[in-house]
């Protein structure tokens, strides 16, 4: 699949890396540490990045996010938090309904709300930029996902556009670098 992406072009092997869930990697001065989600696929793992005393934490294809995983990513500097699907448009949608039911069930993917249930479990004074990410095309609307994040979040008592932002993410286009 990624070996001849029209993107990437042919990726050399020694490129190629194999992550041990729960084991950490470094790359030059970067450390990435992976841990198990739950999602319905084989040994799924989601990765948080590291260098000095920041970190990212890029957390998509889970059901749920459990206690042991919120603690893991607790106060990272920056999200790309998964909002897959709007549950009610999966619903009325056009998948079939035992597709509809895996992406509903624990071993499949995060809803927009349950993306910021996540988020407000686990943000904290370090927090400063939160991406959504792996929007479906056919279960979701951006701007659906993006006001669902921000009025939950802003329900909470947390510091929407002032402590930390809010960015959209698309399949088809590339997120502008950033630095956390």
């Amino acid at each position: 699949a990624m070996e001849n992406s029209k993107y990437l072009g042919k990726v050399d092997s020694s490129q190629k890396h194999i992550f041990e869930m729960g084991k950490t990697k470094t790359f030059g001065d970067i450390d990435i540490e992976s841990f198990g989600v739950s999602h319905d696929a084989v040994a799924p793992q989601f990765y948080r990045f590291m260098k000095d005393d920041k970190s990212f934490v890029l957390l998509t294809d889970t059901g749920y996010v459990s206690d042991r995983m919120a603690g893991i990513v607790e106060n990272a500097d920056g999200y790309l938090i998964e909002a897959n699907h709007d549950v009610e448009i999966l619903r009325s949608g056009s998948y079939a309904w035992r597709l509809k039911q895996r992406i509903l069930s624990d071993l499949g993917h995060l809803s927009n709300e349950d993306g910021a249930e996540a988020m407000i479990r686990t943000l904290g004074n370090r927090t400063k930029k939160i991406y959504l990410g792996h929007l479906s095309k056919e279960n979701n609307i951006k701007e659906l996902a993006h006001m669902t994040m921000v009025n939950q979040l802003a329900q909470a008592d947390l510091g929407v556009g002032v402590d930390f932002k809010v960015y959209d993410t698309s399949p088809d286009t590339a997120t502008p670098l950033t630095e956390i």
